[in-house]
């Protein structure tokens, strides 16, 4: 929030946290935030922003979330990775921690019907280029991954894709 911050505009601790917990710092989102929230002080000239700020922008944000989630179903589906975004969302779903190992995420390539190891390996690639798992650069193995954004998992699980 530095960005309203050097414009005079503050937020305070309630929305600043109301803000965090939706965006799931997901950079993209809290760029939506920002948006949203310049707008809503742009119009009412309010400052510092607050929860009351923050909940009349969330239907903006969360319509705009909803558009870039059928957006990265539309890529997934495009290039042939739905089943197994779907397989890796059940395989995070399950987990208590966030990460997976690349041997959990291969089994769960190979559950949903992917038997060939250098076409599972190219799947997980093609779902790490499109930021849907990821991992720390430079991580040696036993390489552990993590989904790029935990909500855009849940909403592939919701669109009821079969395996």
């Amino acid at each position: 929030m530095r960005p309203l911050a050097a414009h005079g505009v503050g937020i305070d601790e309630d929305a600043l946290s109301a803000v965090v917990e939706h965006s799931q710092r997901y950079p993209y989102f809290i760029q939506l935030w920002g948006d949203a929230l310049w707008k809503q002080h742009a119009a009412t000239g309010a400052t510092p922003i607050t929860a009351a700020a923050v909940a009349a922008a969330r239907p903006g944000v969360a319509a705009s979330v909803a558009d870039y989630y059928q957006s990265r179903y539309r890529e997934l589906r495009g290039q042939g990775l739905l089943n197994a975004a779907v397989a890796v969302a059940r395989l995070f779903q399950a987990r208590v921690d966030a990460t997976a190992r690349e041997h959990e995420l291969d089994a769960a390539l190979t559950a949903a019907g992917i038997e060939d190891a250098s076409e599972r390996l190219a799947t997980l690639d093609g779902l790490n280029r499109l930021g849907y798992v990821w991992c720390p650069p430079g991580q040696m193995p036993p390489i552990a991954w993590s989904a790029g954004i935990p909500s855009l998992m849940t909403f592939m699980l919701e669109r009821g894709v079969a395996l």
